[in-house]
């Protein structure tokens, strides 16, 4: 009679998936929330794919044209 056991050759790293640092929260950034126009919203989500990517850019923007 032969068993086979099921085990992975191979386990995986406590947290995240197998890249480095992923699962962990991004340097550099942090979790807010906001409240915005839901209208506004769909339109940007149609038009972007990352609307957190966009609204740093915009927010950059703005920045630079208060220190203008």
């Amino acid at each position: 009679m032969r068993i086979y056991s099921m085990k992975k050759a191979t386990t995986k790293p406590p947290r995240g998936g197998s890249r480095e640092g992923s699962g962990r929260p991004s340097l550099g950034k942090i979790r807010v929330n906001l409240t915005l126009n839901e209208a506004l919203v769909e339109q940007a989500r149609h038009r972007e794919n990352n609307l957190s990517a966009l609204l740093d850019r915009l927010l950059e923007q703005w920045l630079q044209n208060k220190k203008s």
